[in-house]
């Protein structure tokens, strides 16, 4: 299987906050949900992300599913903390 070239950090961070902004605009104040509340849509879209790909989802439609759970994650930090690793 040949190795894939990375995306640079940079893109990755742009396509982040570019699914955070699409967030706040659809959330507006409605988006400081609870950790438990973001768990629960986190695990629901990995749900869809687990079904999807199992019916042949597309690349970029996976990857768009990917994208949503990574800035729910971001918005549940902003909301709640973002302790480093020690």
């Amino acid at each position: 299987m040949p190795v894939k070239q990375l995306v640079s950090i940079d893109k990755v961070y742009e396509a982040i906050n570019s699914e955070r902004h699409y967030q706040d605009w659809r959330w507006g104040n409605n988006a400081g949900g609870s950790v438990d509340e973001f768990a629960l849509y986190i695990a629901g879209y990995t749900a869809d992300l687990v079904r999807e790909t199992s019916h042949n989802l597309t690349g970029v439609e996976a990857q768009n599913i990917v994208r949503k759970i990574t800035a729910l994650g971001v918005a549940c930090m902003q909301y709640h903390g973002a302790p480093l690793r020690k």
